[in-house]
């Protein structure tokens, strides 16, 4: 996989998400830049879509995201399902504080999030 681009403009400027995904045998990382947004949900989809299926640990690295809004949090509730569904870990790594109180206020951080530079949990 490559990675992927959605751009939009909004009032106070032009703003993108970007995701950059990193494929190591049975883990994937995908690391996720700007606003992942209404607009940039299908983006994200499409990425996670494409996952080959002897994929067992999913690692979204949040440290280059800047924003999430209900619609990208949409999109963390069903990548969560999915994961469990196919018996595949999901890790959400380094999330920056906005995001992080998000992904708190939303039950999300009871997934496995690692603090910055941390390695995962045994």
């Amino acid at each position: 996989m490559t990675p992927t681009d959605a751009e939009h403009d909004a009032a106070d400027g032009s703003y993108g998400f970007q995701v950059d995904v990193r494929s190591d045998g049975p883990e994937v990382s995908l690391e996720l830049l700007g606003r992942l947004d209404i607009a940039a949900a299908p983006t994200f989809r499409g990425c996670l879509d494409e996952i080959d299926d002897d994929v067992r640990t999913v690692v979204l690295d949040l440290a280059m995201l800047e924003f999430i809004d209900s619609s990208g949090v949409g999109e963390l509730v069903r990548l969560r399902r999915a994961c469990e569904v196919d018996y595949r870990v999901l890790i959400l790594r380094d999330p920056q504080p906005r995001v992080a109180y998000v992904l708190e206020l939303t039950g999300l951080d009871r997934l496995v999030c690692t603090p910055p530079g941390g390695s995962e949990p045994d």
